[in-house]
């Protein structure tokens, strides 16, 4: 069960890590684009 609990932590790793950077860039884009 071990390398099962470590191939789940790594898919989520990257997972986290792939949709990240497109969060943090589409809330910097949201904030300085709309001027609210």
């Amino acid at each position: 069960m071990g390398d099962v609990w470590m191939i789940l932590l790594t898919l989520a790793s990257f997972a986290a890590f792939v949709l990240w950077i497109p969060g943090i860039e589409w809330i910097l884009r949201d904030e300085g684009g709309n001027g609210r």
